[in-house]
């Protein structure tokens, strides 16, 4: 007999044994409400081997109650892999997940929080004006299996920019997505483009153009090829759905010696073999988006 055949799967009473240990551990050390985002500690608790992307999934965790916070896309994936039912709080694209968070802490009156050394820093910024103090617990106090390390946190705007455009009808070759930042960008930061496909995609790889432009001077453009495919035919990408997320490097360490306002404008230049022009819609990209992130 190996040693697989002997080991039983964790169950639903397990994993809310483990939660019921985490409620009474956050008691003991006057924690209000506890934030797990994806990796060991979601796993743990809830059996989710979720991904953490730029779309930020987490469930916070209080004495009485637990609720999910997650895109509106993947909610028939988030439902069909929780163990058992539980509250969730969908956000759109257009819409800010951190307030979402920060709405669930305020309606529970929740000022000291924990948050799971595994979530980003940028995605704990919450705008609310509920203020936290940063502290490292002792692990040794957590009497649950993986040690979770807890850490209080003030809440502040994130200076980084993220925009998402969807094109439900496909992508029009005449059609560049344009976004606008207001704010200086004369620090260094890192640029990324962000795409979703779905399975109606019909290229392996995808060329973009790229460009900034201040006031109407163009002053970067860039041509860029990059692979939507594995070597073995699957998608790149995030998600649990058909609907996969590529996020795509663009320019490292950029910085403007010009003042605000910026149009970054994105393109797509695809074309089918030994075709001279490009087809008048690209299908299969449901959105375009842009992140800066300020080193």
């Amino acid at each position: 007999m190996s040693l697989t055949e002997t080991v039983k799967p964790i169950t639903t009473d397990e994993r809310q044994q483990r939660l019921a240990r985490l409620q009474a551990a956050m008691a003991s050390h006057e924690l209000d409400a506890v934030i797990v985002t994806p990796g060991a500690n979601m796993r743990y608790f809830f059996g989710l081997t979720w991904r953490e992307t730029e779309r930020l999934v987490c469930a916070v965790i209080s004495e009485s109650a637990v609720v999910f916070v997650c895109p509106k896309f993947e909610d028939t994936a988030l439902l069909a892999a929780l163990s058992s039912p539980a509250d969730c709080v969908w956000w759109e694209e257009h819409e800010d997940p951190r307030q979402a968070v920060a709405n669930i802490l305020a309606e529970g009156s929740f000022s000291r929080v924990g948050i799971d050394p595994n979530c980003s820093f940028g995605q704990v910024h919450a705008r609310t004006k509920t203020k936290m103090q940063r502290k490292r617990m002792d692990k040794k106090q957590l009497f649950f299996a993986f040690l979770l390390a807890i850490c209080l946190v003030s809440c502040a705007p994130s200076a980084d920019f993220r925009e998402d455009i969807e094109t439900p009808n496909g992508w029009e070759i005449e059609r560049p997505i344009s976004f606008q930042v207001n704010d200086s960008l004369q620090s260094p930061s890192q640029l990324y483009i962000h795409l979703r496909n779905d399975a109606s995609y019909p290229f392996s790889n995808i060329f973009l153009i790229a460009s900034i432009k201040v006031k109407d001077s163009l002053i970067l453009s860039d041509t860029l090829e990059y692979a939507m495919e594995n070597p073995d035919g699957s998608w790149k990408g995030t998600g649990f759905t058909q609907v996969k997320e590529s996020k795509l490097w663009w320019k490292t360490a950029w910085q403007s010696q010009l003042p605000p306002p910026y149009t970054f404008e994105i393109a797509q230049a695809n074309r089918k073999n030994g075709r001279e022009k490009a087809a008048p819609s690209l299908p299969g990209i449901v959105s375009v988006g842009l992140s800066i992130q300020t080193e």
